[in-house]
């Protein structure tokens, strides 16, 4: 069994999906626990990072010019 084997489980096994999926089902339970004043702050906080990461990226292009 080479790398890509490891990376790529056979699809009849579909584990990758079932992990995902818990995952998603564990998220979407831990954001229903969450005040609407918890959600507001995050969404706050994302659009921070968000405006951030873009300032980053203009300035790493400006720079590469």
């Amino acid at each position: 069994m080479d790398d890509r084997t490891k990376r790529h489980p056979d699809p009849e096994t579909k584990a990758p999906s079932d992990g995902w999926s818990a995952h998603e089902a564990e998220q979407r339970k831990a954001w229903q626990r969450t005040t609407a004043q918890q959600r507001l702050a995050w969404l706050e906080d994302a659009k921070r990072f968000a405006a951030k990461a873009a300032q980053a990226a203009t300035r790493r292009r400006s720079q590469d010019a």
